[in-house]
């Protein structure tokens, strides 16, 4: 089976976790604090053929058939993963999506569910892995890292979409790029601190999914699907309840978020 570079990574509760993964031509290496697990993912097959867990590469063949590979360990997406050196020599995620896996919902074993809609789950420390379940029912949409320093806390992630971005073809699809930025928040402060893109705080993510058959696209629109995860965690250890959540740009409806016109490109 050809190894490719599929991933889907998952923030969990595990403290000062620290992975660090090298695939491909090996040079290209990216350190990821606090990250649980890394499953490299044939789209073709929807088939595990290697996984990372716990900074330990478990095998980089075929999982088939392999103990301790459970399912709902980590969550499967065709990701295409590139290991990037950034300015100042900061390293960077990019997360390239080429299509969903649809899945089946779990249900959390703990926690509770906060905000409003369908996509705003809670994970609790209890309940570590969790699929998330989407207005679309199963669509999902993944990954954090976060340093527990303090200065470095950070109480949301926004995912920004470059509305500039002309996009390239990658197999045929458009490709899109956003980031998250962080918004921290001083207690007792009700002005939100707004972080520059790429705070180390937080990967840089880019993914991206055009879709097709809507309903803003027959009105000469793009669409890129956007699906969202909430989180929480608690630090037992020294810094209390820390929340985690990803959000939006302010009035962009959760699913997808519309593309300039065509015409006004």
């Amino acid at each position: 089976m050809k190894t490719i570079n599929a991933y889907l990574s998952v923030a969990m509760a595990t403290l000062s976790l620290s992975l660090t993964s090298c695939l491909g031509n090996g040079k290209n290496e990216i350190s990821m604090p606090q990250q649980a697990c890394v499953i490299v993912n044939d789209p073709t097959t929807y088939q595990k053929v290697a996984q990372i867990q716990g900074g330990t590469l478990l095998t980089s063949t075929t999982l088939d058939g392999q103990p301790g590979i459970a399912e709902g360990t980590c969550w499967l997406s065709d990701i295409t993963v590139n290991f990037d050196d950034q300015p100042q020599g900061a390293k960077a995620l990019t997360a390239i999506m080429t299509n969903w896996i649809r899945v089946e919902d779990k249900q959390m074993t703990t926690g509770d569910s906060t905000g409003t809609g369908g996509y705003n789950q809670i994970i609790s420390e209890a309940a570590a892995y969790q699929y998330i379940k989407t207005e679309n029912k199963g669509d999902m949409l993944f990954v954090v890292a976060r340093s527990k320093e303090a200065q470095k806390q950070v109480n949301e992630y926004e995912l920004i979409f470059d509305q500039n971005s002309e996009g390239e073809e990658v197999g045929g699809r458009k490709v899109f790029t956003m980031y998250l930025r962080s918004r921290v928040k001083t207690p007792g402060d009700a002005n939100d601190i707004l972080v520059e893109k790429g705070t180390p705080a937080a990967f840089n993510i880019s993914s991206f999914m055009r879709t097709k058959g809507e309903a803003l696209q027959a009105e000469g629109y793009d669409l890129i699907g956007v699906r969202l995860l909430y989180m929480n965690k608690v630090d037992t250890l020294e810094n209390g309840t820390l929340n985690y959540k990803f959000i939006t740009p302010a009035n962009v409806n959760p699913a997808y978020i519309p593309l300039p016109k065509k015409e006004d490109k």
